[in-house]
């Protein structure tokens, strides 16, 4: 909240003052992921906020791209067999992978910034 006062071109006199309330900016955190592990074709639900009705999920150095969320709170999407790069859809050289067993690092990517990263099992 800040004060916002008016005053006239041609005199320094105060017209008048308003309070103006200035909203927080939202942040896309996420909170959880169920399940937390399981193979490629893996669907998860991303608990969370300030998810909207386009996002990207990011896990290691690529995305699943146009992911929706209904209600800003919770998405879904499906751990992919195959990762490809962020650049993928723009023809980059950088070439896809296998999703392999291990530990990867997802995050949540929207209008509102990069999520926290959390971490899913690939088994």
């Amino acid at each position: 909240m800040f004060r916002l006062c008016f005053a006239t071109a041609l005199s320094t006199a105060l017209l008048g003052c308003a309070a103006v309330a200035v909203p927080a900016k939202t942040q896309v955190v996420i909170h959880s992921l169920s399940p937390d592990a399981g193979p490629p074709g893996s669907v998860v639900v991303v608990s969370g906020s300030g998810f909207t009705s386009d996002n990207a999920v990011l896990i290691a150095w690529a995305e699943v791209d146009h992911v929706a969320s209904a209600d800003g709170a919770t998405l879904r999407f499906q751990i992919p067999a195959v990762l490809n790069p962020s650049c993928f859809a723009q023809g980059c050289r950088m070439p896809s992978q296998i999703m392999r067993a291990g530990t990867y690092k997802i995050s949540i990517r929207n209008q509102h910034g990069v999520s926290n990263a959390v971490a899913f099992v690939v088994r």
